[in-house]
């Protein structure tokens, strides 16, 4: 039997679902194409900083996240950077259940060890399922 190989994934962009080889060159290209400031051209660390600055220097109000999916341009509630804040569903139905340790946030972190625990977990259960119903009969 050969090796059992490990399951790796790409960074990805939660906006425009473009993949990255890594975290580094994902942010590097959220700042330049979705938290960009589209009257000063300054490249903010998240959409919410974007807001913000938009608003207070500028005094416009942004609803979109520039080129961004339909489905996610008006997302704009969510701090999202890199990998880290992107909403569990999400991550999941694009990734499937894998973790590829290179994420520490908690969510990842728990996905993690779920994913790792899981088969124990369902012995532990059967397991206290098989002696309540030996005790009751």
């Amino acid at each position: 039997m050969g090796k059992k190989k490990k399951k790796t994934y790409k960074v990805w962009c939660f906006y425009c679902e473009r993949e990255f080889e890594d975290e580094k060159i994902l942010i590097q290209h959220q700042k330049a194409k979705h938290f960009k400031c589209h009257v000063c051209h300054k490249k903010l660390s998240s959409a919410g900083g974007m807001l913000i600055h938009v608003l207070q220097v500028h005094k416009e109000s942004v609803s979109k996240i520039p080129n961004a999916k339909p489905e996610r341009e008006a997302l704009t509630d969510l701090e999202i950077y890199g990998m880290e804040g992107i909403p569990a569903d999400i991550l999941a139905a694009h990734d499937g259940d894998g973790y590829d340790g290179k994420h520490t946030g908690l969510l990842h972190v728990i996905m993690g060890l779920w994913v790792s625990l899981k088969p124990n977990i369902i012995m532990y259960i059967m397991f206290v399922l098989g002696i309540t119903l030996f005790n009751a009969g």
